[in-house]
């Protein structure tokens, strides 16, 4: 039928078994088909290739040689096995709502060469990029793919579908789960932190709240510089600055005190932050971190100055709070286990 369950299937043709137990399918190859996508998986479930029609596909039928479909305006294809490329087409010249294909064995007589398989890449960044959006949860599903192709330029890839204005955001949450399981191509993401928000250039801030939660997944030092820059730019949103603080503080160590420490000396009193001070006590928490003395030095000044927002003053004293109190349960912790092994001496 004419429906999105009509449009959206598996298509795979049982073969003749010659082990027992087993049931294998024609060309080794299932395909899924998403209106005007093509995906075609081996039985192990790796990607094959990757093929964009030009019509919504109303049915199709597996056969020796491939997958031939027809569209919703009549175009009749039958894409190769092993490539996806046009091993022969037809045109009916008909809208069609609903078709049946009974075409057994099918292999159309003189059809071209398979030809070679197109890039995988390529053809995922095809279908990535369709500006079609009736398509997205398909355009996802080929970016989860894309992902996971360890090329570090599949990095760059991602980031440049998700600095598209028109991509929808379903597929801009999709690219942050995807690049947080990649581990290749943090130099890309590390170059975007070179970005900033420019009125007259008509220049948009880097996308942190994607950057920076791969960066830290990856756990690579080399974007403290950038998260600096960013931590320190006054155009940086205040609703991803904790998120940057965080990444300067987890990713750095002794060499971003001076201006974790500048940081909180410049806003410790600001307004701005006087209803969300994450920002400021993520900074502080990495000044008592890294800082050594001279860096809690710095934390004991700001708690015992009077226009120091208050809720980050009490976050700063619990911060040797909780270390006064974790230190004395080692000590008791210490101290029972010393007299339990004199006892056991003793006895």
């Amino acid at each position: 039928t004419r429906s999105a369950r009509g449009r959206i299937r598996i298509y795979f043709e049982p073969a003749p078994s010659t082990t027992e137990g087993e049931i294998p399918i024609v060309g080794d190859t299932y395909y899924y088909v998403y209106y005007r996508y093509v995906f075609a998986f081996d039985r192990e479930e790796n990607l094959r290739w990757v093929r964009m029609v030009d019509e919504t596909i109303a049915n199709a039928t597996v056969g020796p040689r491939g997958l031939l479909s027809i569209g919703e305006q009549g175009a009749l294809n039958l894409l190769a096995v092993e490539t996806g490329n046009d091993l022969w087409t037809g045109d009916i010249d008909a809208e069609i709502a609903a078709a049946s294909i009974v075409a057994p064995g099918f292999d159309a007589g003189g059809a071209g060469s398979p030809g070679e398989v197109r890039d995988i890449r390529a053809s995922l960044n095809e279908v990535a990029l369709d500006a079609d959006n009736r398509l997205v949860p398909a355009r996802a599903f080929a970016i989860a793919l894309l992902a996971q192709i360890q090329d570090e330029e599949i990095t760059r890839d991602l980031l440049d579908i998700y600095a598209q204005r028109s991509t929808p955001a379903a597929l801009r949450e999709e690219i942050g789960t995807s690049l947080r399981q990649r581990t290749t191509g943090s130099q890309f993401l590390i170059a975007a932190l070179d970005q900033r928000y420019d009125f007259i250039n008509d220049t948009q801030s880097p996308p942190l709240g994607l950057i920076v939660p791969a960066l830290l997944e990856m756990r690579d030092s080399a974007a403290v510089p950038g998260l600096i820059q960013q931590m320190m730019d006054h155009e940086t949103p205040l609703d991803v600055l904790p998120l940057v603080v965080r990444g300067v503080v987890e990713l750095g160590d002794e060499s971003v005190v001076p201006p974790l420490r500048e940081f909180l000396r410049l806003y410790h009193t600001d307004s701005t932050f006087r209803e969300n001070q994450e920002a400021l006590v993520i900074a502080a928490e990495g000044l008592f971190r890294h800082g050594g003395p001279e860096g809690r030095q710095v934390l004991q000044e700001l708690i015992g100055e009077s226009r120091t927002i208050e809720a980050l003053a009490a976050s700063m004293r619990e911060l040797f709070d909780n270390e006064q109190t974790q230190a004395e349960a080692q000590a008791r912790a210490e101290a029972e286990a010393a007299a339990a092994a004199s006892g056991i001496a003793a006895r």
